[in-house]
């Protein structure tokens, strides 16, 4: 029983990783058919990983300096 919800689990992360990469490519590409600028395209590319940084970076802090019993509740 455990085996296949970890199997659900993995399946559903899997699915949703890909479509979330999907999107980071289709945005540019739609961009640049649009627009006919790579610029923006790239821009576009470059401004869908900033959420990602800040969070990550705020999640290390967070980590770092509070009790891991804590940040877990």
């Amino acid at each position: 029983m455990a085996q296949s919800v970890f199997r659900f689990l993995w399946l559903s992360f899997l699915i949703s990783s890909i479509g979330d990469w999907l999107y980071k490519l289709a945005l540019p590409v739609v961009i640049l058919q649009k627009t006919g600028s790579a610029y923006h395209a790239a821009t576009a590319f470059g401004v869908s990983f900033v959420p990602w940084i800040v969070f990550s970076l705020l999640g290390g802090v967070i980590a770092d300096d509070y009790v891991k019993k804590h940040v877990l509740m």
